[in-house]
């Protein structure tokens, strides 16, 4: 679920005109951090199943 969701982040980036200014600035900038946010959350639960495992 969690790389369905960065990659839809990543789709909107890519939709969305690159303005420095503005509200899809202001965008850019919360799903950039979301994206950070679904990527530490995935390495996270990555890690906990390797150690599970005994990796």
């Amino acid at each position: 679920m969690l790389l369905h969701m960065i990659s839809a982040l990543d789709t909107l980036e890519k939709l969305i005109p690159a303005e420095e200014s503005g509200e899809y600035a202001i965008k850019k900038r919360e799903w950039e951090a979301l994206k950070k946010a679904c990527w530490a959350e995935y390495r996270a639960r990555e890690r906990t199943l390797d150690a599970g495992l005994g990796y």
